[in-house]
């Protein structure tokens, strides 16, 4: 049961039980509804609710702890009165307060049953310079109508209600009450008493709130961008691949990259190569494009990049090949084994090559095709 005793200060000091909030601060001249469940915790609700019904509500200092002791509870939070009490599942409460005042433990007891303290009312420090106090609630009022319009949970209705309130601190307790900011600010907005201090930073709050509100809407923005494009394009190639089926060209691509991978080429000409099946897989088939890169295709891969053989050195074989695949053309025969001859005997091509020149279909190819198999 609470008891009001007034100091030589006029300051208030109650006896009231305590109730330790797990992650939640609790400001005054603001309404809640939570559950409660812990046995203490569901005890010293009990206790306040069959007196006067006021009850000494404390954020702990690490929401983790379960079991909090008395040192786990902050000195400053509000003295409320409970409103209204529901049972709930195995012995639970759901608990209506008003908080009516700030206030900060003297001493506490940590009793068997449940915490009680010797409470101090702690007002706050008004601002000595009413201009700049006036002037500090429009610039906050201001951030957080900033904030506001970035925070959907936050609706005109309630962002009106807060604006109209007309003095700094009940101001700050109310629109800290309804965004959800990181535990420790709130719970060191509450230990400030310093009007003045507290506009300060509560503008600091919330313009970094802005700030960093901007840029993880930019960071969302770009990942999402990049999600949609690349569904975008994995949609289309699976279009583009279910028509490939239909026309009996999928296997063409995938036999041309295995045909490129199997042929060894150089590194540069094989990433280029399949760069070009790539492009070859985004084009109609029907396309002029899409035969002009699949006969560049077929060109790289009968270029002998890294096939080779052995050349022979007996010059009376060479000649007997010549001489069995061309009848005249004795000349022509004796200027290639003469050729054949210096190559046997330097190890190395300087100097001119051979050219044969004539008008077609006398037999240029065929007789390279001869010198070819002559050296092999």
């Amino acid at each position: 049961m609470a008891e009001n005793i007034n100091d030589i200060n006029s300051l208030q000091i109650y006896n009231l039980p305590v109730v330790a909030l797990r992650g939640k601060t609790v400001f005054p001249n603001t309404l809640l509804n939570f559950d409660v469940g812990r046995p203490k915790s569901v005890l010293a609700i009990s206790k306040a609710y069959a007196g006067n019904k006021e009850v000494f509500l404390a954020p702990q200092k690490q929401a983790f702890i379960d079991s909090p002791s008395a040192k786990d509870i902050f000195s400053y939070g509000v003295i409320a009165k409970i409103k209204q009490i529901i049972k709930g599942p195995q012995e639970s409460l759901k608990v209506s307060v008003e908080a009516i005042k700030r206030g900060r433990i003297v001493e506490i007891t940590d009793a068997k049953d449940y915490f009680y303290a010797v409470v101090e009312e702690s007002p706050y420090i008004d601002c000595e310079d009413s201009v700049y106090a006036e002037a500090g609630l429009r610039v906050a009022k201001k951030a957080f109508s900033d904030y506001a319009g970035f925070d959907s949970r936050i609706s005109k209705e309630i962002l009106a209600t807060v604006s109209s309130i007309g003095t700094p601190n009940e101001f700050i307790d109310n629109a800290l009450s309804i965004v959800n900011l990181k535990e420790e600010i709130p719970q060191k907005m509450l230990g400030l008493s310093n009007t003045k201090e507290r506009l300060e930073e509560f503008l600091n709050i919330f313009s970094k709130e802005i700030q960093y509100i901007k840029i993880e809407k930019k960071i969302n923005a770009k990942v999402r961008s990049s999600i949609d494009s690349s569904q975008k394009e994995f949609y289309l190639r699976e279009q583009l691949k279910a028509i490939h089926d239909e026309l009996g060209d999928k296997d063409d691509e995938e036999s041309l990259v295995k045909k490129i991978k199997e042929k060894r080429l150089p590194k540069d000409i094989e990433e280029k190569a399949l760069k070009e099946v790539e492009r070859m897989g985004k084009i109609n088939p029907s396309s002029p494009d899409y035969s002009i890169i699949l006969n560049y295709l077929d060109w790289i891969l009968g270029l002998p990049f890294t096939d080779s053989t052995e050349d022979t050195e007996n010059l009376t074989d060479a000649k007997a090949v010549l001489d069995k695949d061309h009848f005249g053309l004795e000349k022509v025969k004796q200027r290639i084994v003469e050729y054949l001859a210096v190559l046997k005997l330097t190890k190395q091509i300087k100097g001119p090559i051979l050219c044969f020149v004539g008008p077609p279909g006398v037999g240029k190819t065929s007789i390279a095709s001869s010198i070819a198999r002559a050296l092999n």
